[in-house]
């Protein structure tokens, strides 16, 4: 059976890193009834930036906030949902707008933000900021802004946790933009206690079809054209439609933006002729030209790669203090490299980065992620500690923020260019304390492709290194899964062996302290086992799982009963190898059942409940029940696409896992034409990730999707 292999991690007390740095926050809001007229006065607002002259940075003609064009082009439906959830009779409500980087959730944002705001509402976004915060609460109502909430969640829990003390009266909608999943919220929502608030359906913006995506090109390129004072030859909407084929990711909004851009600048070119990468890549020359130059006028020749290198700190950091540069540029390990002097404060405060006493990451992100790659890719030898200094500069969200990064700069990269990941690595190899400090943030699964290389390095150094037999253990413990996505089934059988025999024998002391972690490792060996052709043994491992949760459970339900799903999805697998369909349906349904009833407390998709119910879909097909397979393959599907829809650099695999088992349910019920393009999709999928990672299991299952369309086809050919 071919489904998705579940992820098991274990958790222990450990050091807690954000970039409060242990501070205590005070957060005082204040909502304040006041008439029309005065809606306007609080912290709001709608931050458009709409100077926009012949010489303007080229980053800034595409940044939202330049509001290129006046309509919101193919998000018509979605404007018009948010208008009526604004309508909701009830007083406070939180909703999600959610997307891919170059989507348009801000710029969708702040066009209902103007629209309420001319309705009389008090709209905008929210600056974040500590202290006393008043909103003003006009009877229309008000409307708060929250973008890149996951990079700032203090400040919004925080926020919520006031909102809820004042009980305000009056209507007041929260609208929070994210690259994440509603479900990866989940957890956030339920320890906040704000579930009777949240709307967990989201407004999800995709691309643009490719009629939208001309209008926006038209728009985009005539006032490109004006404010840079040149006649650029327009393509047809053809010549458009056959370049967005080349390459679904030019649906973009943003890539069509740059197209636009990339025409105004080169108006005697054919930008039809270069790909979207390429296009990126010459305004990231251009937008590196301007930082050099302006580093020009600050100081000498040798330091004209200074503010490229600050706006890119600033970006991996997600937003970088003067005092905090300060520091780095002190730093030993970048000895040389940037300005030094006294006046190295004020120096930094004439340039146009700069805002306040800050300098923000570069927007839009994808393009931020091209512009980091290619100017550290020209510092070599210092990309390793440019890197690390700048992750380590805020850990709020550290790693959903650098594999978002990761994700948009490998959709640009060429082959000259070094990739963000090694130098990550390179940063933590040979340096114990540092694997310390960032190991926290890869116990959280899925862990992304991009970083599993790190992480594997870090749990191993730490594991060798461990102060306990219980710290060793648990770090086997992960170690053993970050092996296994790599393809290593050997050496990641043999850690989690290792963590197994530890844990048994802490057990054996101490049950009540060390049965929980003794479980996930058991589920875990378990999974290693079948892996390496051992279905008695990986059988006998999930039975002491199972066994040892329900002890769990009958103790404490709520913070048992979904791992206890998890391992019942698993032990439902190895039944189902030793010829046991009926113990594993049973199973299988039981595990259904609990994430069912965990869906009715917590209304969101799950990825654990879509990994039970595609399991549940093949202990059905083994039971020839064809129809019900089917059925539970297509409602894990669903998922499985919207998490990955949401976030790719995560879910991708997941996606074209599930596409691949829902695909063998089509072909069993006689749907070969639906089969057929559910193989395509997703080897489309995998792909890129399998020869990414050759010998990993991307590249078995590429191999699986690809041996199933062929014979899908072979089948056909002979009907």
């Amino acid at each position: 059976m071919i489904v998705p292999n579940l992820l098991s991690f274990s958790f222990w007390p450990s050091a807690s890193y954000n970039s409060m740095s242990g501070a205590t926050i005070n957060l005082t809001v204040n909502f304040n009834k006041v008439k029309e007229k005065d809606a306007q006065n609080s912290n709001f607002e709608i931050p458009w930036d709409t100077e926009l002259r012949k010489n303007s940075r080229p980053f800034t003609f595409l940044d939202w906030h330049s509001r290129i064009t006046h309509n919101i082009y193919g998000r018509t439906q979605e404007l018009s949902d948010l208008h009526d959830w604004a309508k909701d009779d009830k007083s406070v409500r939180l909703k999600f707008i959610t997307g891919e980087g170059g989507t348009g959730k801000s710029r969708l944002a702040a066009q209902y933000a103007e629209d309420l705001k001319s309705k009389g509402w008090n709209a905008g976004f929210l600056r974040y900021s500590y202290g006393e915060t008043t909103i003003a609460m006009p009877k229309a109502g008000t409307l708060i802004i929250i973008d890149y909430p996951e990079e700032n969640l203090l400040f919004v829990e925080k926020l919520l946790t006031r909102i809820k003390e004042q009980k305000c009266q009056g209507k007041l909608r929260l609208l929070l933009l994210s690259r994440k999943t509603v479900d990866d919220w989940d957890s956030h929502i339920l320890s906040w206690r704000i579930d009777n608030m949240a709307d967990t359906v989201p407004v999800h913006l995709d691309t643009l079809d490719p009629y939208v995506a001309y209008k926006l090109y038209e728009g985009a390129l005539s006032k490109y054209a004006d404010i840079r004072e040149t006649k650029p030859k327009k393509c047809t909407a053809d010549e458009m439609d056959s370049w967005i084929k080349r390459d679904n990711e030019n649906k973009r909004p943003l890539y069509i933006l740059a197209l636009a851009l990339y025409s105004a600048y080169n108006p005697t070119e054919n930008p039809l002729s270069l790909n979207s990468s390429k296009i990126i890549s010459a305004l990231v020359e251009r937008e590196c030209s301007r930082l050099e130059k302006e580093s020009l006028s600050i100081w000498d020749n040798q330091k004209r790669g200074s503010l490229k290198i600050f706006a890119s700190l600033a970006t991996i950091a997600g937003g970088l203090s003067l005092d905090k540069l300060d520091e780095i540029r002190k730093e030993e390990t970048l000895a040389g490299l940037l300005p030094d002097g006294v006046e190295f404060l004020n120096d930094i405060k004439k340039s146009a980065i700069v805002r306040g006493n800050l300098i923000p990451p570069l927007k839009p992100d994808i393009m931020a992620a091209a512009l980091v790659t290619k100017v550290l890719s020209g510092y070599k030898h210092y990309a390793k500690e440019l890197v690390w200094l700048g992750l380590i500069s805020n850990f709020d969200d550290v790693l959903d923020r650098f594999s978002r990064m990761c994700h948009d700069a490998g959709l640009t990269i060429n082959s000259n260019t070094g990739l963000l990941e090694d130098w990550l690595y390179e940063g933590v190899v040979n340096n114990s304390e540092r694997c310390e400090k960032i190991h926290d943030i890869f116990t959280e699964p899925p862990i992304p492709q991009s970083c599993l290389k790190v992480a594997i390095y870090v749990c191993r150094t730490l594991a060798e290194n461990a102060d306990s037999d219980a710290e060793k253990a648990l770090y086997c413990n992960n170690l053993s899964t970050h092996l296994q996505e790599i393809g290593d089934s050997d050496g990641a059988l043999k850690v989690s062996r290792e963590s197994v025999a530890i844990l048994r024998r802490l057990a054996s002391e101490n049950p009540s302290r060390h049965n929980p972690e003794l479980a996930t490792s058991l589920n875990n060996l378990s999974n290693r086992l079948d892996e390496n052709m051992n279905p008695v043994d990986a059988l006998s491992a999930i039975k002491e799982a199972v066994a040892i949760y329900r002890l769990l459970v009958a103790e404490n339900s709520v913070s048992y009963n979904s791992a206890l799903a998890i391992i019942l999805t698993n032990l439902s697998l190895r039944l189902d190898t030793e010829g046991d369909s009926d113990g594993a349906l049973k199973a299988s349904k039981e595990a259904v059942a609990i994430c069912r009833s965990l869906e009715k407390e917590r209304p969101t998709y799950k990825l654990d409940f879509a990994n039970c119910l595609s399991n549940l879909s093949n202990s059905l097909n083994t039971s020839n029940d064809y129809k019900g397979a089917l059925i539970a393959s297509k409602e894990a599907l669903v998922i499985y696409r919207r998490l990955a829809e949401e976030n790719p650099a995560r879910y991708n695999s997941f996606l074209a896992r599930s596409l691949g088992h829902n695909g063998r349910m089509l072909w069993n019920t006689k749907d070969t034409t639906g089969a057929e393009a559910a193989f395509k999709e997703g080897i489309e999928l995998i792909r890129p990730l399998a020869e990414q990672w050759p010998g990993s299991r991307h590249d078995s299952l590429l191999q699986t999707l690809e041996k199933d369309l062929a014979r899908i086809r072979e089948a056909s050919e002979e009907g």
